[in-house]
């Protein structure tokens, strides 16, 4: 029996010895792959083809502004970006200069967003962060921005024409995952869609200005990831493939670019203004020359978490 005893315990204690041993082991690799996981190495987006600036761009023969003939050419098969435009939340912005082009009396803007949910407002009542503007939201020609009031969680998206909230305010959680938003403005009456669904037929709040605000020309730049040319509500976080269109955009289309995905080519290319792909320059590859300047900008390849296109 004492000899039983002895064996059993010496079992225990070599069973010990070896949890021990290897337990440690054990965590460690799971602690490093749930960092890998965390950081998107095993979502199946960051070993998807990459696309690279410039591999697709529209081309007009009878040069900027013309719509004769226009075409697709290079490699236009929405391939995920190499690269998205990172910004820092207090300093980066792209600044694209005035045009009359730029400030159509309707419009629809598409851009893939991720906020990084962060607070940059030097005041912590409230926080503004410009997705894109030709001015500014008080006295410009229009923006587009994200705010979130004090002690808030939701956020709200919304357009200013003219320094009016022209026709549509999201109220809703967006939260730090990529999302494609759109907005279309017909000159009295604007939408506003995330990953093509109309956020006003989806529980959430349409307010509607009176009188119809008419888009100004106004001298300004337009401006992505701040307000006017990188004065004010900085953007935090990425955006990638701004398009901006002369015309609306009906829900079928704008379901057909969310379908496409990040990487996806601008649809209405007879309407095309603007296409600022920012795959690691800032670069109008709507064959318009509305080119950028980019100021304290980043550009990173490691940006598929979150998204799931």
């Amino acid at each position: 029996m004492h000899r039983i005893f002895i064996k059993g315990k010496m079992r225990l204690q070599s069973a010990m010895e070896y949890l021990l041993t290897y337990g440690w082991a054990i965590l460690v690799v799971s602690v490093v792959l749930g960092a890998l996981f965390s950081l998107g190495v095993f979502n199946p987006n960051t070993f998807s083809p990459r696309a690279h600036a410039g591999s697709c761009q529209v081309y007009r023969p009878f040069g900027p502004g013309t719509s004769v003939d226009i075409n697709l050419q290079g490699v236009c098969t929405d391939e995920l970006p190499l690269f998205v435009a990172h910004f820092n939340g207090n300093s980066g912005y792209v600044s694209v200069p005035s045009s009359p082009s730029l400030s159509p009396a309707s419009f629809a803007i598409n851009a893939w967003i991720r906020w990084d949910g962060a607070r940059y407002s030097s005041s912590s009542a409230e926080d503004w962060a410009a997705i894109i503007s030709k001015g500014y939201y008080d006295s410009g020609t229009y923006a587009v921005l994200l705010h979130r009031a004090a002690g808030a969680t939701d956020t709200t998206v919304n357009l200013y024409i003219n320094d009016q909230l022209a026709d549509s305010w999201v109220n809703s959680v967006l939260d730090t995952n990529w999302h494609m938003l759109t907005v279309t403005y017909d000159g009295s009456t604007a939408s506003i869609y995330l990953d093509g669904a109309n956020e006003s037929h989806s529980g959430f709040i349409l307010m509607q200005a009176s009188p119809p605000q008419q888009v100004a020309p106004g001298p300004y730049p337009l401006a992505i990831g701040s307000q006017a040319y990188g004065s004010s509500y900085f953007w935090g976080g990425e955006i990638s493939n701004v398009q901006l269109y002369n015309a609306t955009m009906d829900p079928e289309t704008i379901n057909s670019l969310y379908s496409e995905g990040i990487g996806g080519v601008p649809i209405l290319l007879q309407n095309l203004v603007g296409w600022w792909p920012l795959n690691g320059d800032t670069m109008d590859y709507s064959g318009n020359g509305n080119t950028g300047a980019a100021s304290n900008l980043l550009y990173t390849s490691s940006w598929t978490s979150g998204y799931s296109g």
